[in-house]
């Protein structure tokens, strides 16, 4: 008996032995719609009705968040976390930002679908266009989704607010003419995944912050 508990607790070690680990093998991915599709052909008619309703403000958020860091996504000057909070959540929530997007970056290179403007002519981003090509998922959607995700964990009476933001990031990369929907919409899937994930994970949870349960 002794033998198995000490077996069943490697056992259980090992499932739980480094988070920043998990690879894109550890995830479900949809493939993107095909080119040339119906499904295509209504996100170009989504993303030009977004193009004609786009602010300028939506543009200028959207730049700020070219690169897509914590500190860009949730540091204090976007009004949802104080100074101490952001400060208390950096290194964990950093990491899991960096590993949300090398995981998307892992898909991108799989699916290796053109951004939105190489095939639709008529698309005139207001962002900066991103230095690669690979837009399936959104590594920005990804980033603003598992943030938010751990951040609503740790700080639920700002959850609300913070999902808001995770979504708005995803959804400016969207408006900003730079990202198909669906690259938005699996980006938000994969890091729900991940956050379900880590959530799981009591050593995680212990560098989170958070009581365990």
């Amino acid at each position: 008996m002794k033998v198995f508990l000490v077996v069943l607790s490697l056992v259980a070690q090992s499932a739980f032995a480094d988070w920043t680990a998990l690879s894109e093998n550890d995830f479900l991915m949809a493939h993107p719609p095909a080119s040339g599709s119906a499904e295509e052909k209504r996100e170009f008619d989504d993303l030009l009705n977004a193009q004609a309703r786009r602010s300028r403000h939506d543009c200028f958020v959207g730049n700020l968040q070219t690169i897509p860091s914590y500190t860009a996504l949730f540091g204090p000057t976007v009004g949802i976390l104080s100074q101490a909070e952001f400060e208390a959540s950096h290194s964990v929530i950093s990491k899991s930002i960096k590993l949300a997007q090398k995981i998307a970056d892992a898909f991108k290179q799989k699916y290796r679908r053109l951004r939105p403007y190489q095939s639709l002519k008529s698309l005139e981003p207001c962002l900066i266009k991103p230095g690669r090509d690979d837009s399936y998922p959104s590594s920005h959607s990804a980033s603003g989704t598992i943030g938010a995700c751990l951040l609503a964990k740790k700080y639920p009476e700002k959850a609300a607010d913070l999902l808001d933001q995770g979504r708005r990031v995803g959804a400016l990369r969207f408006i900003g003419g730079v990202h198909h929907p669906s690259d938005v919409a699996s980006g938000e899937d994969l890091a729900q995944q991940l956050c379900d994930r880590l959530m799981a994970d009591p050593q995680f949870v212990k560098e989170l912050g958070i009581a365990s349960h």
